[in-house]
């Protein structure tokens, strides 16, 4: 199976093929298979970092701007015909927001650049693209360039304008559309004759918001608006934090995972998406804090928490979303983690009152049952979101191990901070939590966690023991057993290396499959990992733009989205899985502090003796956690060094 993956990596992300993919302009349709995109409706987005709003780019390559079916359609050749799915799109640089498009038409090549970019008129553009400084409203750019490689003349056509019978799907949880002037906007056409080897070239400017004088904005030039674009987002991630890996795409999605994760939040708030899922969920912002942390956007990471205080209610429980409880305890570990990354005490002792709050609410609720019930001990019974029970009748696993998770944190904080009687009292609560589970699983006669204690749903939280933090030991056979019923089980188990969601009929879901590829790296099951490594990069869309539930291979994804910034956190794929192994507060003389690997040094794959394994995984100035430090601790810069070859190392 392990060779059979490694073929499966040389199909989708090949190093030579790599580089000459990413390197290469997109002037036409390829047949390359570096070019596979297993996704048949991979959404996107164009917008900038903390805007509100951010413009959704369609499986066909349309653009949805502000207001109810406002869509920019692109249209080229002699019979005008749009741009659809089979028109790839990949990314500039393999990573930046700056989407690429090649379409032929005969002997006319064209090239299509979207990208989006502050309003011109802004007093200042560079503080624009860092915060909506100066409002909402940004300006979407569609350039586009014709070529004629034909020895005789022939005409280029392009048109791109509203298209006032684009019909989408709406997004689940998509904020409300503004009403809109749709004809505001402009239009822009061209239709000439090119002579041989000669080209073409212009720019379409769309405000995502109408404004009344758009002839304004036809005097910007694209060429420096795609370069301050570049250039800025290139300068957010250069400082931080690099975990780079042999295949580049796989470097570049990690990179274009902080993109996402930072158009996605709105004024500093997390949220699960732009365009939807366009809330703060606190169990995903609790992860893609985290994200933030172990890269170094420490100010982005506390500027989010602060969402956090204001979702405590009057009775000490944390909620985002209406009597879903693992929020109460996936917060006090947000808290924790951040106070682990920083060492900023003083912010721990402003966080612990809430802290405690949250688990006086759990230490009560989990009373209210009969002490002599099936569910004595545990918390009551709430929806389940990703259980797919949303009924409100069942207890669900997983808020019962985020809840002693909270708890387990708020006992490790008041040690920090020297709350001796406060941290032996809640460690008692914890031992008491824990037997109540404990005695749960028996009740129900089963060897694994089940999604919920009624023994129905899909799973979801019972796969988040022992990850992100262990509630259970690792070689608990519990914790092997459930991780095994959704590999092998579940409804037939796996597909093509994702785990199956139950909620809808054949779907695959990255998102929740990720808990199982980090329980298997946490229980150091390398083999499994890195075969989840290759399955991941296998199916991360060449415009990096989903890694949400899928339809089978080469289908519809579940959902009408772009892409979604939680599981690009925590839950990112197979970049999470090096860097969890490799800077997870490893001290000095660790033999894997400098270099993680993909695969077990001492068995069948490992590297000869003297020589770097082509799947070394290196840090690059990565923060790692600690306790009472002064500032931030970070490895050091030490770069990639790999045995694969030239053009794999970004």
């Amino acid at each position: 199976m392990y060779r059979k993956i490694l073929a499966g990596l040389l199909l989708c992300c090949p190093v030579l093929h790599c580089a000459r993919l990413l390197a290469a302009a997109p002037d036409s349709k390829q047949e390359d298979p570096a070019r596979f995109n297993y996704f048949v409706n991979d959404w996107n987005v164009l917008g900038l970092k903390d805007y509100q709003r951010g413009a959704r780019v369609t499986p066909d390559n349309a653009i949805m701007l502000a207001g109810k079916g406002v869509v920019v359609r692109v249209r080229y050749g002699q019979a005008l015909k749009p741009l659809t799915h089979d028109d790839t799109k990949t990314l500039m640089d393999g990573w930046l927001p700056v989407m690429e498009i090649g379409a032929s038409d005969g002997p006319v090549q064209y090239q299509f650049h979207y990208w989006a970019a502050p309003m011109p008129n802004v007093k200042e553009w560079n503080k624009a693209y860092d915060w909506p400084t100066e409002g909402e409203n940004f300006l979407v750019w569609v350039r586009y360039k014709a070529t004629n490689t034909a020895d005789k003349p022939a005409t280029a056509k392009v048109d791109i304008r509203i298209d006032p019978k684009a019909k989408y799907p709406d997004a689940p949880e998509a904020p409300a559309e503004p009403k809109v002037d749709a004809s505001q906007h402009g239009s822009y056409a061209i239709d000439k004759e090119l002579a041989p080897g000669a080209g073409i070239e212009g720019a379409a400017r769309f405000a995502f918001i109408p404004v009344k004088d758009a002839a304004m904005l036809d005097k910007e030039d694209p060429k420096v608006w795609l370069d301050r674009t570049a250039e800025y987002w290139r300068g957010v991630e250069k400082p931080l934090a690099g975990i780079h890996v042999p295949c580049l795409k796989a470097t570049n999605a990690l990179r274009f995972a902080h993109v996402t994760q930072l158009i996605a939040s709105d004024h500093g708030q997390v949220h699960g998406g732009e365009g939807f899922y366009d809330v703060f969920y606190m169990r995903d912002g609790a992860y893609q804090i985290m994200e933030y942390g172990e890269f170094g956007l420490w100010e982005t990471a506390r500027k989010s928490l602060e969402s956090y205080f204001s979702h405590q209610r009057p009775d000490g429980r944390f909620e985002s979303q209406q009597n879903q409880w693992d929020a109460n305890g996936q917060t006090p570990w947000a808290f924790l983690q951040y106070y682990k990354m920083t060492g900023d005490r003083p912010w721990l002792e402003r966080a612990f009152p809430a802290m405690k709050k949250s688990v006086e609410w759990t230490m009560k609720a989990r009373r209210q049952a009969p002490a002599d019930g099936p569910f004595a001990g545990l918390l009551p019974p709430g929806p389940g979101d990703g259980e797919c029970l949303w009924d409100g009748k069942h207890h669900i696993v997983g808020y019962d191990v985020w809840n002693l998770r909270g708890m387990i944190c708020t006992a490790e904080a008041a040690r920090i901070l020297g709350k001796t009687d406060e941290a032996e009292s809640l460690d008692k609560e914890v031992r008491l939590y824990r037997e109540a589970i404990d005695a749960a699983v028996r009740r129900t006669g089963l060897a694994y966690f089940p999604p919920s204690w009624e023994k129905e749903g899909t799973s979801w939280g019972n796969l988040e023991t022992i990850w992100p933090s262990p509630i259970f030991d690792a070689k608990d056979p519990r914790v092997a057993a459930t991780i095994q019923r959704v590999r092998k089980e579940t409804n037939g188990g796996f597909v093509e290396g994702i785990m199956q969601w139950l909620g809808q009929k054949d779907v695959i879901h990255p998102y929740a499959g990720v808990y199982s590829v980090m329980a298997d790296l946490v229980a150091d099951k390398d083999e499994q990992v890195v075969e989840d490594f290759y399955w991941y990069l296998l199916q991360a869309p060449l415009c990096l733009g989903r890694d949400d539930p899928a339809r089978d291979r080469r289908v519809q994804l579940c959902l009408p989205s772009p892409p979604h910034a939680g599981p690009r956190a925590g839950r990112r794929t197979p970049f999470a899985q090096g860097r969890a192994r490799l800077v997870a507060g490893r001290g000095p003389g660790d033999p894997h502090r400098e270099a993680a690997h993909l695969v077990r040094q001492d068995g069948p794959h490992a590297p000869r003796h003297g020589q770097r394994g082509a799947d070394e995984v290196r840090p690059a100035d990565a923060p790692t956690t600690g306790q009472n430090r002064a500032a931030p601790a970070r490895e050091p810069g030490i770069g990639i060094e790999s045995g694969c070859g030239g053009g794999c190392n970004a």
